[in-house]
């Protein structure tokens, strides 16, 4: 399974529809609907969503650890404005979310795409 953190924002939403096109994968995608919107969901028998926040992403995942070979995290707090008006939203989405996908992708090797507004990265 390719997971996507933020696959119901548009930028994860559009990876889903590639990703779809490219592989026979079934495909996970996780989102705190904080900016994403079920009307970007991919119709698509092979995406199956997932509601909850990257601070219970084990919880989200305990049943399909074995099977994810990895992770695309576009989730999580954006927007440079608002997060000084959200300090607290941002510290704890940005934080203590990514932190938790980091050590759980390093923890079970899995690759793992970050991709943010002002940075990105990629694990392998």
């Amino acid at each position: 399974f390719p997971v996507t953190i933020g696959g119901a924002g548009f930028i994860g939403s559009n990876l889903i529809s590639e990703l779809l096109k490219l592989n026979k994968f079934h495909i996970l995608s996780i989102d705190n609907y904080s900016s994403g919107s079920v009307k970007n969901h991919i119709k698509n028998k092979r995406v199956k969503y997932l509601r909850g926040s990257t601070k219970i992403l084990e919880i989200l995942l305990k049943n399909y650890v074995d099977k994810i070979h990895s992770i695309f995290h576009f989730g999580e707090f954006a927007r440079i404005y608002q997060s000084f008006k959200k300090i607290n939203e941002c510290f704890s989405s940005n934080i203590e979310g990514s932190s938790n996908v980091f050590n759980f992708a390093l923890k079970d090797k899995i690759k793992l795409v970050y991709s943010a507004t002002s940075a990105s990265l990629v694990i392998s």
